[in-house]
């Protein structure tokens, strides 16, 4: 069995009633061993404007009643949002950083190690670089990396973070200038097993 979360968007003029046949029909197909004749409750349509697909992304993970509860709220779509040069900046830097952040973290720094064993400080295991392909110990799963790289990791981490937090709120000040132009759109969560 798996279990499996789904979201889809949809104009807000869409008709609730088929959106809701075609995700019992989607869910039917999914999980026909099972028997499953659809989802296993209603979509609660719930008439709240979120100002963006994230807010109503958001919103329905904290109104969510848990258990396969499917749920669907409205949100501001902005298909002709003019960026400022801030915003785009701060998404290059964004961007950027993320790609660092994912390459530093990827590195197998046992393979770059000069000596042939490395000692693992918390289980004081004494391993082969030849045979390590991970930066973590086989026995005791302790990180080998040294406090220099973890250091660095850290603060590319916390360098990511803040440049995406002034790039997401650079982006909701662009919304909100133009708020008047956004699309109002669904967004729907449905949740099943197969």
């Amino acid at each position: 069995m798996s279990h499996n979360v789904k979201y889809a968007d949809y104009p807000e003029n869409c008709n609730k009633a088929k959106v809701e046949k075609d995700w019992n029909t989607y869910v039917a197909h999914e999980d026909w061993q099972e028997g499953a004749s659809g989802l296993p409750s209603p979509i609660r349509w719930i008439d709240q404007v979120c100002d963006s697909y994230e807010d109503a992304h958001r919103y329905i993970e904290e109104h969510d009643k848990g258990w396969y509860d499917q749920l669907a709220v409205k949100y501001r779509h902005y298909p002709t949002l003019v960026k400022t040069k801030k915003l785009l900046d701060l998404e290059q830097r964004s961007t950027a950083l993320s790609k660092k952040l994912f390459d530093e973290e990827g590195k197998v720094r046992t393979k770059e190690m000069k000596s042939a064993y490395v000692s693992c400080k918390k289980c004081g295991s004494k391993l082969s670089t030849e045979f390590l392909n991970s930066n973590f110990c086989p026995l005791c799963h302790n990180d080998l990396r040294s406090p220099t790289t973890l250091n660095s990791i850290k603060r590319l981490k916390e360098q990511a973070k803040a440049v995406k937090k002034a790039a997401d709120e650079e982006y909701r000040k662009c919304c909100e200038k133009q708020k008047k132009k956004a699309e109002i759109r669904w967004l729907v969560k449905v949740e099943y097993h197969t």
